[in-house]
């Protein structure tokens, strides 16, 4: 499926973004079901939703396409298994990896390194804004985000959600640090990275990479801190 496309070596220095939108792969759907584990097929066939559904199959079909390209394997022989948070992992890899999407867009991160999280969101009006905040937000970065013009808002939330998502995921262990209990930064002119923690973390430890080339959505990586190069590639349909 993937025969046309040269997919980059992965090295110490880069970190590859591949993304692709559903709806131009979306005709494959049943190509990827076939590579699916049987518990992938299980989740899949939960979603009440039709388009949820072809998102699940179009993300994780197209991830064991591309792992397969770098293990050698067939993709339908690749066994993961799951960090706390339904993480996906491969042992015996020289690579992490991480996958994220959102309404018609999917991420796959991977570097040589030890472990790498990714987030995208789709930007869309939030009427609950505040009401989310304070649920998931530190008081710093509630306080940050609302002393910003209105129309500054909307972006500024979804930069500091992908970025604690994006933390989370790289660090791997679940709900162990609530989303409240550490700060990222959020305005648009400040380096995306992390502030503080209340664990013994050190914000020096991580590198973060603000995602914003896709138009309509926000991203955000984490990767433990190094000499790092971002590199993203759409994967393009043929059809």
């Amino acid at each position: 499926m993937l025969r046309h496309f040269l997919l980059p070596n992965i090295n110490h220095q880069k970190i590859f973004v591949f993304w692709w939108r559903v709806s131009r792969w979306s005709a494959y759907q049943q190509a990827f079901a076939s590579v699916l584990s049987s518990d992938e097929t299980h989740r899949a066939n939960r979603f009440l939703s039709e388009a949820i559904q072809t998102r699940f199959i179009v993300a994780r079909g197209m991830m064991r396409h591309i792992l397969s390209y770098y293990t050698k394997q067939q993709p339908q022989t690749l066994i993961f298994r799951y960090g706390i948070r339904g993480k996906p992992i491969l042992d015996n890899v020289p690579f992490a990896f991480n996958l994220s999407h959102s309404d018609d867009v999917v991420m796959l991160a991977m570097a040589q390194a030890p472990t790498i999280g990714v987030d995208v969101e789709q930007i869309v009006p939030m009427v609950e804004m505040r009401r989310v905040a304070a649920d998931y937000f530190s008081m710093n970065e509630q306080i940050a985000l609302f002393a910003l013009p209105t129309h500054e808002q909307l972006p500024a939330f979804y930069r500091c959600w992908t970025r604690k998502e994006a933390y989370i995921k790289a660090r791997g262990d679940g709900f162990a640090l609530p989303l409240d209990q550490f700060d990222v930064t959020l305005i648009a002119d400040d380096h995306p990275r992390l502030l503080r923690t209340m664990d013994d973390d050190h914000p020096d430890n991580w590198r973060f990479f603000h995602l914003d080339s896709i138009d309509g959505y926000i991203g955000a990586l984490c990767v433990p801190e190094g000499d790092w190069m971002l590199e993203m590639q759409e994967i393009i349909s043929s059809s």
